[in-house]
């Protein structure tokens, strides 16, 4: 689920450490759209980015930690 309040980097990096790949797709997909100022009608809340970037940085299943 993508937070709207921001959120401490270690708590989104093993939140995203428990999803399965099917779901980093899937959070990483609706964090780019709440992230895109042209689809958010305006300044995009900064949390979605971050959470953007964390699940980019993220990887797949096989190489996360």
């Amino acid at each position: 689920m993508i937070q709207s309040f921001p959120e401490d980097i270690e708590q989104i990096r093993e939140r995203l450490r428990k999803m399965s790949d099917r779901e980093l797709q899937k959070f990483g997909r609706a964090a780019s759209v709440m992230a895109d100022s042209k689809k958010n009608f305006g300044t995009p809340n900064p949390a979605f980015a971050i959470q953007l970037a964390e699940a980019r940085g993220s990887g797949n299943a096989d190489t996360r930690n």
